[in-house]
């Protein structure tokens, strides 16, 4: 058997992914929000023509929400503020790609300003 990986997933083979993203905004209130569904579909550890182990990367699926406001007038313009919610479930997943499980839920808020010269 050649090689130390002979029968293991092959790593260099991508998941196919399919993103869906839906948003929003409330000008009136500078705000701006959505959501994105990324799914993963199942990776064969083979390409056509090759030999193979019934060995697959896993299909999963994360979903995240984000929110900006970003004031256009006021006290508060030239601020920004973010908040996120990335993989919201808590999913357990590895991508075909990366040689680590992702990191669990995580939360972003950042907090900006604009300054002008």
């Amino acid at each position: 058997m050649p090689g130390s990986t002979y029968g293991n997933p092959l790593t260099t083979i991508p998941s196919h992914k399919i993103v869906f993203s839906l948003g929003g905004r409330l000008p009136d209130r500078d705000l701006e929000f959505g959501g994105r569904v990324t799914h993963a579909f199942e990776t064969p550890n083979s390409i056509q023509g090759t030999v193979a182990l019934p060995k697959t990367a896993d299909a999963w699926t994360i979903v995240d929400v984000f929110t900006s406001w970003k004031p256009q007038s006021g006290q508060f313009e030239g601020w920004q503020a973010q908040f996120g919610i990335n993989n919201i479930f808590n999913a357990y997943y590895r991508d075909a790609l990366a040689l680590d499980y992702a990191k669990g839920r995580t939360f972003k808020l950042t907090l900006a300003k604009q300054l002008d010269w």
